[in-house]
């Protein structure tokens, strides 16, 4: 079923006793076990000290499924999830093509708990991974994430949402139309580079999906960050830096591999 925010759980208190410093994660933890740090007002440890904390966490799950909040004082007013289906490194990272879904009310209600308990007022995007026992959490970006068009598209405008409750102080909870894609054109170039170079690796990636993918690329239906029709300007830009960008790396990296040889 489509979850609206009204389904949403209250805020649940959440454990604000943090794992001691060097603890490895030898499992990862699911959202309901995950604590929150202590507040604390101690200056970070300098820089080279080695006194910072450090945890290490198993790698887990297939897919990442991102759920966007915009949270007043603590109450969510507008939801939204998507999925990952492809990221750079292959492994796992940046999405180059995401999918909205129909919002899952335990993942809605997981993430809700946890910005509610901070209070939380503006956009946040919860990232989770599908893991073997439910889902993990991995981080929350408490900021307009790099994957704002997909929401855009998909009938949730949360940069004019956050406007109106910042400006008007409410603000309308609109439904996302499921099925919604949106494409990164330079992630994408770097995921066929990457699929290129690991055909002759672990043989991941098949031809076919490589020649879909760039097909992909010239498909006009398709949709885009920056790509549109009615606004030229960035879209050539985009398409600029990213072509320069790649060809800067790929540069940089025969130097390198000439000057090892």
């Amino acid at each position: 079923p489509n979850a609206t925010v009204a389904d949403v759980a209250p805020a649940a208190t959440v454990a604000d006793a943090a794992a001691p410093a060097g603890t490895v994660v030898d499992s990862p933890q699911t959202v309901a076990d995950t604590p929150l740090p202590p507040p604390t007002d101690a200056a970070p440890p300098a820089a080279g000290s080695g006194e910072w904390p450090l945890q290490v966490q198993a790698a887990v799950g297939t897919h990442g499924v991102g759920v966007e909040l915009l949270m007043d004082r603590g109450s969510p007013v507008a939801a939204f999830q998507h999925r990952r289906l492809r990221e750079v490194p292959l492994g796992g990272g940046m999405s180059s093509l995401r999918r909205a879904e129909i919002p899952d009310p335990e993942l809605v209600s997981m993430a809700a708990r946890l910005l509610a308990a901070l209070d939380w007022h503006g956009v946040a995007m919860v990232e989770f991974r599908d893991g073997p026992d439910g889902p993990v959490l991995l981080e929350v970006n408490g900021r307009i994430w790099g994957s704002i068009a997909l929401p855009v598209r998909a009938g949730v405008d949360f940069p004019r949402l956050l406007a109106d409750l910042m400006v008007e102080g409410t603000t309308q909870s609109p439904e996302p139309v499921p099925g919604t894609e949106c494409r990164n054109l330079e992630l994408e170039l770097r995921w066929l580079i990457a699929a290129v170079r690991d055909r002759r690796r672990q043989r991941r990636v098949a031809w076919s999906e490589i020649a879909a993918v760039a097909g992909g690329l010239l498909d006009p239906r398709n949709d885009f960050d920056v790509q549109v029709g009615w606004d030229p300007g960035p879209s050539v830009d985009d398409v600029v830096t990213s072509l320069v960008s790649i060809g800067r790396e790929a540069a940089e990296q025969l130097v390198s591999a000439r000057r090892t040889t």
